[in-house]
């Protein structure tokens, strides 16, 4: 299937900027983790639960996760492994 690498598309970099936003409130930083926060919830929803054809799993978002299935496609859709 594949590699899948969405870098930005993960929990813990959407921290780190919730982090830096913390101590630099800046508005191009609060719009960026209220953009950012949107699309990652809706994503999920979409690819975890209403997406028939490429259901991912719902770790999918967790970077961590990716690169422990060394963001191989087969590894992280729940339709081939199961999750």
């Amino acid at each position: 299937m594949g590699n899948n690498i969405l870098f930005f598309h993960s929990y813990e970099l959407y921290f780190l900027l919730g982090i830096i936003t913390y101590y630099f409130p800046h508005g191009i930083l609060i719009g960026l983790m209220l953009g950012t926060g949107v699309h990652l919830i809706l994503d999920q929803i979409w690819n975890c639960h209403l997406r028939s054809e490429f259901r991912v799993s719902p770790w999918f978002y967790f970077l961590t996760y990716r690169v422990h299935c060394g963001f191989h496609k087969d590894k992280l859709c729940t339709q081939n492994n199961g999750l």
